[in-house]
């Protein structure tokens, strides 16, 4: 199989390659070839006349492996890199349009797949192969390959509400009591630990209520839903900031919170306002002045008559 140069704008894609990478991993193989200018040749085979892809004059490639890459040189080509101009290639030339979906299905297997284009290729390979020797050659079993073609007979919004439900991330839910509610600072705490979370970790707002406590004061209690992975984040944070408190202290796990946010929302106020952080900290925890005492009057001794 020859390593030839052709020029980039007649290499095409094949239309059923479903092999996909991530924005990131995108991103890095492009800084490689960047950088070095190095690069696998894509495989790819020649379109013929009678091919159902040729353009209509010769010369003209389908890749069967190096999608991502033609994106790549694409975009180096436009940012004025016009080595990339010309492209190595692999030529597996002469296939047929059945011989270059068994390449294409058997290439592209590692990684990740868009499920409705791996089930439209499987697809396209058992109209020419039976099930029991298209299980032999590609990387799905026969099972797979029937459970691939299931998706097909599915309308496109309700594939992608599964895979969607698929890909969800787990959550964990995390409710925090942040103290006496009846105090200003410890509702100005409330507040700071909120807008900490959704700044730091992503969680979504479940609810904030202000409940009557064991000793009748009423407290704040918020409620979050966050990552599964950024869980252990969050402890270590709560952990660290709770390092200076005394081992008595009461809620410990609240009071974390509400330093790590007084902190927080300090550094940001200093940082747009230069109000002095230590300032910003007194005004935050100074408690709320006592309500005074309602005292009954005394009742005006009688007069003897």
């Amino acid at each position: 199989m020859p390593i030839i140069e052709v020029p980039l704008d007649h290499v095409h894609d094949h239309p059923l390659n479903s092999h996909t990478v991530t924005e990131r991993e995108l991103r890095n193989i492009a800084n490689n070839i960047r950088r070095t200018g190095r690069y696998p040749p894509l495989t790819v085979r020649e379109l013929q006349e009678q091919s159902e892809d040729h353009p209509g004059e010769d010369g003209h490639y389908q890749i069967l492996d190096g999608h991502q890459r033609r994106k790549i040189f694409v975009q180096l080509v436009e940012e004025g890199r016009e080595e990339f101009a010309t492209v190595r290639v692999d030529d597996w030339s002469p296939l047929t349009d059945e011989e270059a979906l068994i390449a294409l299905a058997t290439l592209n297997s590692w990684g990740a797949n868009v499920p409705r284009k791996r089930a439209e290729l499987l697809h396209a390979i058992t109209k020419f192969t039976n099930l029991p020797d298209a299980a032999e050659i590609l990387p799905e079993s026969a099972r797979q390959i029937t459970d691939a073609q299931k998706l097909l007979q599915r309308p496109v919004a309700d594939i992608k509400r599964l895979i969607e439900k698929a890909e969800q991330p787990d959550v964990v839910t995390m409710s925090f009591v942040l103290g006496d509610a009846s105090q200003k600072a410890a509702l100005a705490r409330f507040t700071a630990a909120a807008q900490l979370f959704a700044v730091f970790y992503g969680a979504e707002f479940i609810s904030a209520e202000i409940k009557d406590g064991s000793d009748r004061c009423r407290v704040a209690v918020m409620t979050f839903q966050v990552q599964n992975a950024a869980k252990t984040i969050v402890e270590e944070a709560l952990k660290r900031a709770g390092a200076g408190l005394s081992p008595g202290t009461r809620n410990k796990r609240g009071r974390s919170l509400e330093q790590l946010a007084t902190r927080y929302l300090s550094a940001l106020a200093e940082e747009e306002d230069q109000v002095p952080l230590a300032e910003i900290e007194a005004q935050l925890k100074e408690p709320a002045p006592k309500p005074k005492r309602r005292t009954k009057a005394k009742a005006a001794p009688e007069q003897a008559s």
